[in-house]
């Protein structure tokens, strides 16, 4: 095991190629932090099928042009979009509601 200490300038020119790649999939992303990107889905939604297909495709993304796995979970509102991307949780428009487990 490799263990590094903070450094944010690194992990934001590391995280540089996963934005790139979510980028190929959809526009108007914003880098929450490294580790973190959040956009609109109800636009890249619509031209990619379904939001299912939309978090398919960018996690196909990733792996393929930045070499790591992503998680992606869709809410309204950024503190239930982090909790659901954290159980890779695809949470239907208007409810923001996560399954109890």
């Amino acid at each position: 095991m490799v263990v590094f200490g903070h450094d944010p300038d690194r992990d934001a020119r590391h995280f540089e190629t996963v934005a790139r790649a979510v980028e190929t999939v959809a526009a108007d992303l914003e880098i929450v932090r490294p580790g973190m990107i959040v956009l609109p889905v109800a636009g890249p939604a619509a031209f990619a099928g379904s939001e299912t297909a939309l978090a398919e495709q960018l996690v196909d993304q990733v792996a393929a042009l930045a070499g790591v796995e992503s998680q992606v979970g869709t809410a309204d509102g950024l503190f239930a979009a982090t909790l659901a991307a954290k159980r890779g949780h695809l949470a239907p428009p208007g409810t923001s509601s996560l399954p109890c487990r």
